[in-house]
């Protein structure tokens, strides 16, 4: 790092918040220019590409100085706080609302783990990475983990992995009685640390010099036992997932509502003059054969030309005020994981499944956006607001499915409307992806029963449309009425994406190239490869080029919807962000102050697009973990499979039939472990004697269910010529 940054660094810390002239920082400025050239002409090539301006900006960025004039004000303490994310090597990222990495090297991370929220300091400057070190834990991702006891056992020590964690840290477990090695158990941190000598390293190699072994000391943070974990049950994978991921499974007493107290909140909604009476048309709900929260419901009717369209959905908010315990707790967990046959809710069952949830013949209350449009699909108007509603029938997706084309069905008039919306939005910039998904069908004791692709039903493009629909309305209230909200923001397509897009269809033959991103080009590609043999391996790839959505409280728009303002208003039981959306529409509605502000909203917007991912992971993990034990029992067994990824450590793959993601790990074909990249699509198999490109056939053998890893690892039997 340039000498001058260091000095400037020093500058602002030292300030403590108070003024620094512009002046000393042109000073610097002229100095690290001059250090530039010294040290491009003694490298005989240019330097690091970090300017002075760059440096500010980014300072700026992550809200460490503010400019003012001919001053620079730093913020007081000189702290950034961050998420970290570690790598399998113990090297750490401060990630952030910023795009530069901020690097923690091992040595530096005072104790805070994968996922931690800390503080950190900026250190260094080294080839356009800002390095740091951790200051403090501001707040751990979680206090419990799952840990494997070590073979090496001391008098009242245990020694423990922490295996879900990405550099698999060790930890001290104190214990009375005997505990058997290789076992696993929930342990939590008791906030203790103790140095302790480990004879081996993390990979169990010995440490040591020609002259014998000798110990590493290690400070390690000390754990207690909360229970053992049983690997043969599926009870483990539950408890596996609710450590790995943070997520409470049980609710405190104080914090489940009391029956007869939510009887007098329904009765007084049901008596509320303002609530429009929608109790006389017909509602009914189209949810999975499993389901248990009910958030939305939908109505239809014709008056003369116009098709008027009623989304209804939960009114979360007349049961869950602001800032209660309820409130918090909800927001702490952000949305619902659904854990294939074991749902932790965001709300208690009371409310989440009995008097939220749009059940069948009831009534209910709930927040009703109605759409009028026009013969050929088109939105004239629209309105919000609080209803009663009577619910007429639940339907499970393949029920719907039997009614759509049916005259004279209360769904065949909505699936009429749905396929016009449904085609004014593919001409308009929706980018639909066709991609294969496994639905596995369990016990109540977690096994598999069947394993088949989930099936795309018209029912499901029906509830889409009418969902997207009533978002978009309420976004465009949002908008309209200068409400701060939080929208469903989907950035375009990074530049990197046409690179890659174009590297693929020469690869593969397709004798074109796109020009630009624009929602017709990219339409254009995915029906060019459609019905192709690499369509499938395609769609991977564009779907791995996109951006992820996010919530924001601006409106920034959809890319991947084609949609200029979007905003998610329906699953308000499932999504805390739409419970947010609840109250500041409401509170609209009625002239009411506004409960939230636009920077608690952005705020919220980061808190619960974080929570999705976690959400994301879980589901996710748990799947894959199901999958273990039904494979456990396969090892040797051969699958067709195509290659649909890789990282340095080996190939990922998806089997056939059934499908599942798989591992190859690069021990297999070379001798290095490690695997060698052609480019984006290919790689090269020394073993084999040849290179294969994304998508590649071949036959593989189960060689490992491995619980610990989560992955069902595979080696290659033969390679399908190509």
């Amino acid at each position: 790092m340039y000498k001058s940054f260091q000095n400037l660094l020093f500058t602002l810390k030292k300030a403590r918040g108070n003024p620094v002239p512009m002046v000393l920082i042109k000073e610097e400025k002229t100095g690290i220019a001059q250090t530039q050239k010294n040290t491009q002409r003694r490298k005989g090539k240019h330097g690091s590409s970090e300017t002075m301006d760059q440096f500010l900006k980014d300072l700026e960025m992550y809200e460490l100085i503010q400019i003012k004039g001919s001053q620079v004000i730093p913020r007081h303490p000189f702290l950034i706080e961050v998420r970290l994310s570690v790598a399998p090597n113990g090297m750490a990222f401060g990630m952030g609302s910023f795009d530069r990495d901020i690097i923690i090297p091992p040595s530096k991370r005072n104790g805070a783990n994968h996922r931690d929220k800390v503080l950190i300091e900026i250190m260094d400057i080294s080839r356009d990475r800002y390095e740091g070190r951790v200051v403090s834990i501001v707040e751990p991702f979680t206090t419990q983990y799952l840990g494997k006891v070590s073979s090496r056992i001391e008098s009242g020590i245990v020694l423990i992995h922490l295996i879900d964690l990405p550099d698999s840290p060790v930890g001290i477990l104190k214990h009375t009685g005997t505990i058997e090695s290789d076992s696993y158990m929930i342990v939590e941190e008791t906030g203790e640390t103790r140095e302790i000598a480990i004879p081996e390293d993390d990979t169990g190699k010995s440490r040591g010099n020609k002259k014998g072994n000798y110990p590493l000391y290690r400070e390690c943070n000390v754990f207690r036992l909360v229970k053992n974990v049983p690997v043969s049950q599926s009870t483990s994978d539950h408890m596996r997932i609710a450590a790995r991921f943070n997520i409470p499974v049980e609710y405190d007493s104080e914090l489940i509502p009391r029956k007869r107290d939510m009887k007098k909140l329904e009765k007084a909604g049901m008596k509320d003059p303002k609530r429009v009476n929608l109790k006389k048309l017909y509602s009914c709900t189209i949810d999975g054969a499993d389901s248990k929260d009910f958030d939305d419901a939908i109505s239809f009717e014709k008056r003369g030309d116009k098709l008027i369209l009623y989304v209804h959905i939960a009114d979360v908010g007349h049961y869950v005020a602001k800032d209660t315990l309820l409130d918090m707790e909800a927001y702490k967990r952000g949305n619902s994981y659904y854990l294939k046959n074991y749902v932790l809710p965001m709300l208690p069952p009371i409310l989440s499944e009995d008097f939220c949830s749009l059940r069948p013949k009831t009534k209910r209350l709930s927040f009703t956006c109605e759409m009028h449009y026009s013969q050929d699909g088109n939105l004239l108007e629209y309105h919000l607001y609080k209803s009663i509603i009577h619910l007429g029938k639940r339907f499970t997706y393949e029920d719907a499915e039997k009614h759509l084309e049916k005259k004279g069905s209360p769904l065949y008039d909505i699936w009429q409307l749905a396929k016009k919306l449904h085609q004014k939005r593919v001409a308009t910039g929706k980018i639909e992806l066709n991609i294969k998904e496994t639905d596995l069908v369990v016990d109540a004791h977690g096994r598999i029963l069947t394993m088949h692709e989930k099936a795309r039903l018209n029912s499901h493009r029906l509830i889409e449309e009418c969902m997207l629909s009533a978002n978009i309305c309420t976004a465009n209230f949002m908008r309209e009425k200068k409400i701060p909200g939080i929208y469903r923001v989907h950035d375009p397509m990074p530049a990197s994406g046409l690179e890659k897009i174009n590297a693929f269809l020469k690869l593969y033959g397709f004798n074109t190239q796109i020009k630009n991103l624009h929602f017709q080009q990219v339409q254009k590609i995915i029906k060019l490869v459609e019905g192709s043999e690499v369509e499938e391996i395609f769609n991977y790839i564009l779907l791995r080029s996109f951006s992820q959505a996010a919530y924001k409280n601006m409106p920034l728009g959809h890319w991947g919807l084609g949609f200029s303002d979007y905003t998610h208003f329906t699953s308000p039981i499932r999504r805390f962000s739409d419970l947010v959306v609840h109250r500041q529409l409401f509170a609209c509605l009625s002239g009411e102050h506004l409960p939230y502000n636009k920077k608690q909203l952005e705020v919220i917007g980061t808190e619960t697009s974080r929570l999705e991912r976690v959400a994301m992971d879980a589901e996710k993990t748990v799947l894959k973990l199901i999958s273990l034990r039904h494979f456990k029992d396969k090892i040797g067994e051969t699958y067709n499979a195509f290659f649909s990824g890789f990282n340095q450590n080996g190939l990922f793959i998806q089997t056939q039939n059934p499908r599942v993601e798989g591992f190859i790990p690069a021990a297999s074909f070379d001798k290095r472990g490690e695997v060698f990249t052609i480019d984006d699509f290919r790689v090269k198999l020394p073993r084999f004697s040849r290179e294969i490109a994304l998508g590649q056939k071949f036959k593989v053998k189960l060689v490992k269910a491995d619980w610990e890893k989560i992955q069902l690892a595979f080696e290659i039997v033969s390679i399908e010529k190509s």
